[in-house]
């Protein structure tokens, strides 16, 4: 189990880096399918049916409902929330890079790992 600081020197544990890692959504979601059982086109489409992703909606609202339904943490949820408001695109400030946060694309997979290419 790695650890990292956070916040005040506190030492929280958290995964190993995965690569690929952006397959899925913006952040730290390398497990949203494992704990929800849902691709993120899947939870996109549930926010839908909620009216989760309504103009205005707040971003409270989409994360005690992944918590509530699923026990998704914060992060995972706003990754979602980000998704929700924006599209599948991100910023293409590291498309092309070299750098631990690069990517091949500026538009998220948001079917999972199983539609990644080789």
């Amino acid at each position: 189990m790695w650890s990292t600081t956070h916040g005040a020197g506190r030492r929280l544990p958290c995964d190993p880096p995965t690569p690929g890692a952006r397959d899925v959504l913006p952040g730290p979601p390398r497990r949203t399918r494992g704990k929800t059982g849902h691709t993120p086109r899947e939870l996109v489409a549930q926010a839908h049916e909620r009216g989760l992703d309504a103009p205005g909606t707040r971003a409270g609202a989409v994360v005690a409902w992944l918590a509530d339904e699923y026990g998704v943490g914060r992060g995972h949820a706003m990754a979602l929330v980000h998704v929700l408001r924006n599209g599948a695109a991100i910023r293409t400030e590291h498309v092309g890079g070299t750098g631990p946060h690069r990517d091949e694309s500026d538009t998220l997979r948001l079917d999972g790992r199983a539609t990644r290419p080789a």
